[in-house]
C-alpha cells in the first residue's frame, strides 16, 4: 500500500535549448535520481534511499529538444498520474517554457490522487541564477535548491570547491544536498562510475530525489493528506542553516524565508512527525478551525516542550474540530469558553472522511 513515486529523470539535467550538452548517456541521469529517493535498505549493498519501501515509476525521455519531445515530458506526467503517482520527481529543465507541460503539470497537482494533488516536485537548475524553467513556473511546485556540506547555497565559491552553483529567488522553496551525493549507478563503466554505485553525482537533479522520498514518506504516513499540505509541512519543518538571515516573507505562509536558502534545509523526522503528531499550546481560536494527524492530536498549556507554555482556548465565537485516526488527549490548559464550538472526533483512515481544508 505503499505511494508510487516517478522518477521522470532519464537523461541530461537541461534540454538542448538551453545550451547543455548531455554529459550522460541515456539511463545515468535517472537511475542515480531515484536511488536517492528509493534504493533498498538493509541488504549490505550499495546505498539506502530516503524511501527505500516506496515504490517507482520509471518514465524515460531523453529530454533533447524538439516538438516530440516535449510532448512526451508532458506525457509522461499525466501518464504517471493516471497510473496512481503520489508524487512527481522532475529532475530537468528547459529553455523556453511551453504550454503542454504547463498543463500536465497543473492537472497533476489539481486531480491527481483522486483530487487530493499529486506533488510535483522540481530541481531549480544549476545556472547559480534564478529558478529555472519549470520550476518556477507553477507557485504549487516544490523548487528544491541544493546545499554545499557546508550549510550554505551551492555556489561558485562554497566550500567544496565545485565551480556551479544551485539557481535561488522568489520561487525557491527548500534545500537539499546536492554535492558528491552516493547512490545507484548503472552496472559497470556504463554510468558515473565504474562500479554499480557513486558517490560523486551533484547538482540540484540530486537535490530534488531528497525531498521527493520525503513527500513519499509523508503520504505513506498519511495518505489523506492534499499536495499543499504535504508542501506546507516540508516547508514548515525545514531548518535554519547557515549564516543567512530567515525573515517573514509576503507570500510565504510556512515560516521565515531566504532568498538563497528557500524556507531551509528539508528535516526528515520534524516532518514525519508533524505528519502523525499535533501539538496545539500558547494559541486562542476566534474563528473556525479545522485540525487533522493521520495520528495523535495532544491540546494543552505544556504538550509540546519546544514550544512557548500557553494554554489552547477556544475563546467565544470559535469553532475548533479536532480529527486523529489515533487519539486525542487534552491536557491541563485546554480550555473551551462559553459561546464556543468544539468537537473531538475519531476518524477511520479513508480519506472521504478527510476534512481537506
Amino acid at each position: 500500500n505503499h505511494p508510487d513515486l516517478m522518477a521522470n529523470n532519464i537523461g541530461t539535467g537541461f534540454d538542448s535549448e538551453s545550451g547543455t550538452t548531455p554529459a550522460q548517456v541515456l539511463g545515468s541521469h535517472g537511475t542515480a535520481c531515484a536511488g536517492i529517493v528509493g534504493a533498498v535498505s538493509d541488504n549490505n549493498l550499495g546505498v539506502a534511499g530516503v524511501a527505500p519501501d516506496i515504490g517507482l515509476m520509471s518514465i524515460s525521455n531523453s529530454l533533447q529538444g524538439n516538438p516530440n519531445s516535449r510532448q512526451k515530458r508532458a506525457d509522461g506526467i499525466n501518464w504517471a498520474v493516471a497510473n496512481g503517482a503520489a508524487v512527481i520527481s522532475n529532475s530537468w529543465g528547459s529553455g523556453v517554457q511551453y504550454q503542454v507541460i504547463d498543463d500536465a503539470i497543473t492537472d497533476a497537482i489539481a486531480n491527481g490522487r483522486g483530487g487530493l494533488g499529486t506533488v510535483i516536485c522540481f530541481s531549480a537548475g544549476n545556472g547559480n541564477g534564478s529558478v529555472s524553467y519549470p520550476a518556477n513556473s507553477n507557485p504549487d511546485i516544490i523548487a528544491v535548491g541544493a546545499m554545499s556540506p557546508c550549510a550554505e547555497r551551492k555556489n561558485p565559491a562554497s566550500c567544496d570547491g565545485e565551480s556551479w552553483g544551485s539557481d535561488y529567488g522568489t520561487e525557491l522553496d527548500v534545500m537539499a544536498p546536492g554535492v558528491k551525493i552516493p547512490t545507484t549507478d548503472r552496472q559497470g563503466a556504463s554510468g558515473y562510475s565504474s562500479g554499480d554505485y557513486t558517490e560523486t553525482v551533484h547538482g540540484t537533479s540530486f537535490a530534488c530525489p531528497h525531498e521527493t522520498g520525503l513527500a513519499g514518506l509523508l503520504i505513506d504516513l498519511n495518505p489523506c493528506l492534499t499536495a499543499a499540505q504535504v508542501a506546507n509541512i516540508i516547508e514548515s519543518t525545514a531548518q535554519k542553516v547557515g549564516t543567512y538571515t530567515y525573515s517573514t516573507t509576503a507570500g510565504r505562509p510556512n515560516g521565515t524565508w531566504n532568498n538563497e536558502m528557500g524556507y531551509g534545509l528539508i528535516d526528515i523526522d520534524a516532518a514525519m512527525q508533524m505528519t502523525r503528531e499535533l501539538y496545539l499550546q500558547n494559541e486562542t481560536i476566534s474563528d473556525t478551525r479545522t485540525y487533522q494527524v493521520h495520528g495523535s492530536i495532544f491540546a494543552g498549556e505544556n504538550v509540546d516542550p519546544s514550544q512557548p507554555v500557553g494554554d489552547f482556548t477556544v475563546a467565544s465565537g470559535g469553532d475548533v474540530t479536532l480529527a486523529a485516526t489515533v487519539g486525542i488527549t487534552l491536557d491541563a490548559g485546554f480550555n473551551v469558553n462559553l459561546g464556543a464550538t468544539f468537537t473531538a472526533e475519531i476518524i477511520s483512515t479513508n480519506c472521504a472522511d478527510w476534512d481537506e481544508t
